[in-house]
């Protein structure tokens, strides 16, 4: 019953809240009862409990699991809780529910339907429509998740501004979707990557005081951006504390660069992604460039101008007070059409189910079941600009299928360094140009797959500084005692030993400095390739000098390295040295 009445209490309060919001008599009155009431004393003690007796494969009160699962659903969608207590509710709900109907045979045959233990529950259609509702209800696609930091209620000002926004887009885009909020501390970077976008709010400053504690916060940002994330950030109630936390956070982001937030420009797609915003509604907002995109949004709080924070929160109003006034209506859907298009500029309306999400992190039900006597080569997943050259690894394997005569052929797969199904493939490939992290988690699986002898093949696209210096930086941490050493043009990696090509020397495209910088000489060297040693045997092969190009038929005095030729020899080489070894 607990689940129930917190479900009754989430839906009645917000009614209230509704009715006497920040929007009142035609006043906007943002920042109103920063403190939480008594009904959201009552519902925050009801999540307590539940989080202290949570379970997924049992009712705390009675026998009726399933029915349990789809009110505690309730209470995870309608509150906004990505988590109850430490516990993913729904991704922890679906595991249970998928292993429970397997586990149900009928003659040998898994049963298409759910069968509970209550007595109401053995009645299979009663039992699925429970499951069934627990798993289509909770894996609405997340829009925005909303971080909770610091030790008051200051980055909660407006309690359903997220919730009014998501309602409004969902409403607009014709798509179901969800909001939530997440502790900004509490959460993993794939905590993170559940939602397309972060809302960072608030009063104080969102930074620790701990300059340990602030590094590790704004790595945890960064490595979010670096796999595609986007930021929002605005400060609330003329917060003077969180405008220099921010700004003071960005630079943590991006240390070493200067300037980083700029005013968007009036081009700029957010001004206009869906709705055009009239010049009476626009309003100061600056941005951080990132890879190929603006990544971060911040907005400054004006004074006697009501944040979209607060706008969002008045909402309402447009539909339950008839006396509002045209300027004032204008305001809140002035807001309402920023929030929208700055939700269609960061996820281009391409929103990924909670169960689909998931997946794509275990990502063992990314791949197709696969087939004896075809070779896989698995193209690592990372934020420092895997899809630069994204035909670089098919084209090899093609000449791959060609030269080596597989008929068969050879196939190229896509793969996260967190994925479980990292061992079925004997040779890694990454590539990229850009400055990137790996998490402590990505870092560790991979050392693990090298240490049990996969092998891992990298260039730098272009011979891009920023990512050689990146690599390195990632193999020291994962072998501190090791170093990538030159491979020896004479080394049998190099000659036809494991049925490949004898590539004493190869060509290698130079760009020229000074005069003529525009063009590109040639010279005739051994290959220019770096190992790691793991148990006698090569484990890592790096290229800091360009493959991916040239593997994408691309020559251009920009992009020194090999030619087009000799890339696909030396990529040949290196697979067969994984295969044989």
């Amino acid at each position: 019953m607990t689940c129930a009445g917190l479900a009754s209490m989430i839906i009645l309060s917000d009614k209230i809240n509704a009715q006497n919001g920040v929007f009142r008599d035609n006043e906007f009155f943002c920042c109103q009862n920063v403190e939480i009431n008594d009904n959201q004393r009552r519902i925050r003690a009801g999540l307590q409990w539940l989080a202290s007796h949570f379970s997924v494969t049992r009712n705390p009160g009675d026998n009726r699991v399933l029915y349990y699962l789809y009110a505690l659903e309730r209470v995870g969608r309608m509150s906004g809780q990505r988590f109850i207590g430490s516990h993913d509710w729904y991704r922890e709900g679906s595991d249970y529910l998928i292993r429970l109907k397997g586990a149900r045979v009928n003659s040998g045959q898994t049963l298409e339907y759910w069968v509970g233990e209550d007595a109401e529950e053995r009645d299979p259609i009663i039992a699925t429509c429970y499951a069934l509702l627990f798993l289509s209800k909770g894996r609405r696609a997340v829009l925005i998740s909303k971080l909770e930091y610091g030790l008051t209620e200051n980055w909660n000002v407006h309690h359903s501004d997220i919730k009014h926004l998501t309602a409004f887009v969902e409403q607009r885009w014709h798509k179901e979707m969800t909001w939530q909020n997440v502790d900004l501390n509490a959460a993993t970077v794939d905590d993170l990557q559940l939602s397309p976008i972060l809302y960072l709010g608030g009063v104080n400053s969102p930074v620790p005081t701990n300059e340990a504690q602030a590094k590790k916060l704004a790595q945890k940002l960064r490595d979010y951006l670096d796999r595609g994330g986007f930021i929002v950030a605005e400060s609330v109630c003329s917060g003077a504390a969180f405008d220099s936390g921010f700004k003071r956070l960005v630079t943590l982001m991006f240390p070493g660069e200067s300037d980083l937030l700029q005013p968007l420009p009036p081009e700029h797609p957010i001004w206009r992604a869906e709705v055009p915003i009239k010049p009476t509604q626009l309003r100061p907002i600056y941005g951080v460039s990132f890879g190929c995109r603006t990544s971060i949004v911040y907005l400054p709080s004006q004074m006697g101008v009501p944040s979209l924070s607060c706008l969002w929160e008045a909402a309402p109003a447009l539909k339950n007070d008839p006396t509002i006034l045209p300027e004032n209506q204008e305001k809140i859907e002035g807001g309402l059409n920023l929030g929208l298009n700055i939700a269609s500029y960061a996820t281009n309306r391409e929103l990924k189910t909670k169960d689909l999400v998931l997946a794509s992190q275990n990502d063992s039900s990314n791949f197709e079941q696969t087939v004896r006597g075809r070779l896989y080569v698995a193209n690592v997943r990372h934020p420092g600009g895997c899809q630069s050259a994204p035909r670089a690894l098919q084209n090899l394997l093609n000449s791959a299928a060609k030269e080596l005569g597989l008929r068969t052929g050879v196939e190229e797969r896509k793969i996260a360094l967190s994925d479980a199904k990292l061992y079925e493939f004997p040779i890694l490939f990454m590539h990229g140009r850009t400055a990137f992290n790996l998490t402590d988690v990505e870092r560790s699986k991979l050392k693990a797959y090298l240490d049990r002898g996969g092998v891992l093949f990298v260039n730098s696209i272009c011979g891009s500084d920023a990512f050689t210096n990146s690599f390195r930086r990632q193999v020291e941490l994962m072998y501190p005692d090791q170093k990538l050493k030159p491979i020896p043009g004479s080394d049998p990696v190099w000659t036809n030993q494991f049925g490949g090509f004898d590539l004493k020397q190869v060509e290698i495209r130079l760009k020229s400095s000074g005069a003529g910088a525009d063009k590109t000489s040639v010279v005739k060297k051994p290959v220019q390739m770096e190992a790691l040693t793991v148990n006698g045997r090569y484990a890592i092969f790096f290229s800091p000098i360009d493959l991916s190009c040239a593997l994408e038929q691309y020559s251009s005095a920009s992009c020194p390295g090999y030619s087009v030729q000799d890339a696909a020899k030396i990529g040949l080489n290196v697979i067969l040295y994984a295969v044989e070894k």
